[in-house]
């Protein structure tokens, strides 16, 4: 897990258990999530390829492609939260401290997802 900030703090057997179950139901949401904006993207392209474009039904589709996304990132700030409760308070001071490190002041950063 190259690149993972909680895999670079001294995990305890049971929190890696914790976090790999927490990813674990993160990722399988998200590919169902996904599979359903693969659904949406089909529905585009006949909209697309229709004879006469309907403005508003492809904009009700990007509508719902959004939210899904949105739903998606949702799912991972709740993930994170869950996984960061496993963490003892100097854990969760380390991966603070990394994440201002390799972020720098303004929070963002070109990282992983579990960052």
């Amino acid at each position: 897990r190259h690149g993972d900030p909680f895999w670079m703090l001294d995990l305890n057997d049971d929190q890696r258990q914790k976090i790999n179950q927490i990813q674990d139901q993160e990722r399988r949401q998200h590919w169902e999530i996904m599979g359903r904006i693969m659904d949406e993207k089909i529905k585009l392209r006949d909209l697309y390829q229709a004879d006469e474009l309907d403005a508003k039904k492809i904009g009700d589709v990007y509508t719902g492609i959004s939210a899904l996304h949105r739903q998606m990132l949702e799912l991972h700030i709740q993930s994170l939260n869950q996984a960061r409760a496993t963490l003892t308070p100097e854990q969760r001071e380390q991966l603070k401290q990394y994440r201002r490190s390799n972020w720098g002041p303004g929070g963002m950063g070109h990282g992983g997802m579990w960052r």
